[in-house]
């Protein structure tokens, strides 16, 4: 490869990195023009530029506080439903703490149920003890006609007995167990009715522990519910930003909006520095930076052009070698035809020879048709000379 052509590639890849150097220092000069913020220039051109900035940061801007937005707003909405499961969670511990006393506090009500003068308007939250005594009462009662048969039989008979004691004492433990679940469902029943006026001592305080218990749960239930409702408003408040599922999706796509619109800026950085540069507005927009910006692209942009010279520079003696080569090839090429041109012309010459000889022996012999004169052999034509094959250039 001719190594001229390698300085040419050179070169232009030399030029191809100072033009961009070029273009990032025009738009650093736009970017500092629409920084600088003193009032309307006197270009009305640079004006329409530097309108199109503000226009386009303020997009930015609005852009980035819908993010932002929408980032507190889904936080406010983490902390509300990590605040509604902490009081549900708090809720339930203190209902199954509540539970546990609901045993004690229905057997106590129940021993002070039997001893009031004036009992129906109790008896349906002990209505299910009071059945389950009565079974008790008649499988005790069992029990103890199975003890006194024992005592008069055989062995045969006692080991039968045997037996259906075994079943009557399964049947008094499972009753046993429903009289506890009995207690347990009455406990929680008085524990929120009016019964506790009847009550004194342990027993009495057993109600304060669970209406206690209640108001701390009604008061987290109370709190989980304006939980939720300051959720749903700020989900709703999601929804006017267009976001109906995945917040980090429309985030996404406003950052995708704002790169948009950072290009756009990008370029417009860009025309207004090269208009700062064109119309040199130096004396416009008297700044220090922007002065020293001025000279750093005139350096780079008279860099280019002694570039581009010297690439001029090299294609024209490429081109002119070439021509030059060209030049040559087609001279030989010429004179190669007009030899050739000369040996067609001569076959010509000869071909018109033989044409006229022909031409010549057809009127004798239409004589010699018509009687004027006697045939006669045609007189041989001259030897053709061998110049048909065009000979080669010297």
């Amino acid at each position: 490869m001719d190594p001229r052509k390698r300085e040419i590639e050179q070169l232009e890849g030399d030029i191809a990195r100072l033009e961009g150097q070029i273009a990032g220092e025009c738009a650093a000069i736009g970017k500092n023009i629409a920084d600088l913020n003193q009032g309307d220039p006197r270009s009305a051109e640079l004006a329409k530029y530097l309108h199109s900035v503000r226009t386009l940061r303020k997009s930015e801007d609005d852009f980035r506080g819908d993010i932002s937005r929408i980032r507190d707003t889904v936080r406010k909405i983490q902390e509300l439903d990590a605040a509604v499961a902490d009081n549900e969670r708090r809720a339930k511990e203190i209902a199954l703490e509540r539970e546990t006393k609901y045993i004690e506090l229905g057997a106590g009500s129940f021993t002070v149920f039997k001893g009031l003068a004036d009992r129906e308007r109790w008896r349906p939250f002990f209505e299910a003890v009071l059945k389950l005594d009565v079974d008790l009462e008649r499988l005790e009662e069992e029990l103890k006609s199975l003890d006194e048969q024992g005592k008069a039989k055989g062995l045969f008979q006692k080991l039968k007995v045997k037996g259906k004691k075994i079943v009557v004492r399964g049947s008094i433990s499972r009753v046993e167990r429903q009289r506890m679940r009995a207690f347990a469902d009455a406990g929680g029943r008085v524990a929120d009715s009016e019964f506790a006026a009847l009550t004194t001592g342990d027993l009495r305080l057993l109600f304060d522990f669970a209406a206690e218990k209640r108001r701390a749960m009604d008061g987290l239930q109370e709190d989980a519910g304006r939980l939720r409702e300051e959720a749903a408003r700020l989900r709703e408040a999601l929804k006017q930003h267009g976001i109906d599922g995945d917040p980090d999706e429309r985030c996404g796509e406003l950052e995708k909006r704002i790169a948009d619109v950072r290009r756009e800026l990008d370029v417009v950085y860009g025309w207004m520095g090269q208009l700062f540069m064109e119309k040199d507005l130096r004396s416009d927009l008297a700044d220090a930076q922007l002065s020293a910006k001025f000279e750093i692209v005139n350096v780079l942009r008279r860099s280019v052009a002694s570039k581009r010279v010297q690439i001029g520079r090299l294609r024209a003696e490429l081109e002119i070698e070439d021509l030059q080569r060209k030049d040559k090839t087609l001279r030989q090429r010429l004179k190669q035809l007009e030899e050739e041109l000369k040996v067609k012309q001569r076959q010509i010459d000869v071909v018109n020879l033989e044409i006229g000889a022909g031409v010549k022996r057809v009127d004798e012999l239409k004589h010699v048709l018509t009687g004027e004169a006697g045939y006669t052999e045609a007189p041989a034509l001259p030897p053709s000379p061998d110049f048909f094959s065009p000979r080669p250039p010297a």
